[in-house]
């Protein structure tokens, strides 16, 4: 970090961290285009930060006006570390401050779901399971922000052994689309462009990987891998700055999802 100098990559070198963030950013261009519709404020950090494209997609094509929230400011863990009536890991802080900007903003809804299993990565994981504070951070937050958590909707999500495909994640969405007033059969319909979008943006992470790789591999690059939970890694407060001082060193970080496992 301050001993080794700085070491100049090619220009045009591949950045994965950089691609993948301009992906959910293509993403959140494409859905918070106002409406004048019902409005549901959500966020990609946290519990959604590698399935914020399925989420954000359901309820847009549900009719709804998606109110994002981005935050990697310091202010905002400072502020969950001052109004979180226990110390909790860092992510659930950032997290705590976040959600009440969010609440703030009186949207019609604030989305923060409960997620008691996360997606597998190869398709062969024998448990998925998010971690208790994970799973527990939307009564957590309900009971911090009293009647100002009002706004709160925290919909079960379960995610089987078929992953986007599982009967269990389209209960889930079905009755997400049930709590917000849809009709009874708009939620199918709006499931099927979510999961489209998810699986390409999988895709999309997929394949920047191979190409940093690829790309790494004819210039004589190191490659290193950054291994941690999605929204640890691409939270420039959260992440000690890795991906950058990476680059500094002349080598190209490529993130876990966005690693092809064979």
């Amino acid at each position: 970090d301050k001993g080794t100098g700085k070491k100049k990559l090619p220009d045009l070198a591949p950045d994965p961290f950089r691609e993948r963030e301009a992906l959910i950013e293509a993403i959140v261009a494409r859905v918070t285009v106002r409406r004048q519709r019902p409005t549901v404020a959500m966020t990609d950090e946290f519990q959604l930060k590698d399935i914020f494209p399925l989420f954000a997609t359901f309820v847009y094509e549900l009719g709804f006006d998606v109110v994002y929230e981005k935050s990697s400011s310091h202010r905002t863990l400072k502020r969950g570390i001052e109004r979180a009536n226990v110390p909790f890991c860092a992510p659930m802080q950032l997290y705590h401050g976040l959600i009440g900007q969010m609440v703030e903003g009186k949207p019609d809804h604030v989305l923060a779901p409960m997620l008691r299993e996360m997606p597998r990565t190869t398709g062969k994981e024998a448990h998925s399971v998010a971690c208790p504070i994970v799973q527990a951070s939307p009564d957590i937050l309900r009971m911090d922000l009293g009647e100002r958590g009002r706004s709160m909707l925290s919909p079960v999500i379960d995610f089987g052994d078929d992953d986007f495909d599982s009967a269990e994640l389209k209960t889930s969405c079905q009755k997400l689309a049930a709590s917000l007033g849809a009709g009874p059969t708009a939620w199918w319909k709006a499931y099927l462009a979510a999961k489209g979008v998810q699986e390409a943006f999988r895709e999309s992470c997929l394949d920047i990987g191979r190409r940093a790789l690829s790309y790494a591999e004819r210039n004589g690059i190191v490659a290193v891998l950054v291994q941690g939970r999605p929204y640890t890694i691409y939270n420039s407060v959260l992440n000690s700055n890795v991906p950058a001082l990476l680059r500094e060193q002349g080598a190209i970080g490529v993130p876990i999802d966005c690693f092809p496992v064979p």
